[in-house]
């Protein structure tokens, strides 16, 4: 992932509180890191 693409992801984060209150939810790291890579932030991860 880009540092473009990490700022992003971090924005997101911050101010869209839906999607942290969602994210926030989920206990299991896994399923956190499920819901992140769902909205397009897969490199994040060490993916593509």
């Amino acid at each position: 992932m880009s540092v473009e693409q990490a700022k992003a992801c971090v924005e997101k984060m911050t101010c869209d509180a839906a999607f942290r209150a969602e994210v926030m939810a989920e206990e299991d790291a896994e399923a956190r890191v499920a819901l992140i890579v769902a909205e397009g932030y897969d490199g994040f991860f060490g993916g593509p």
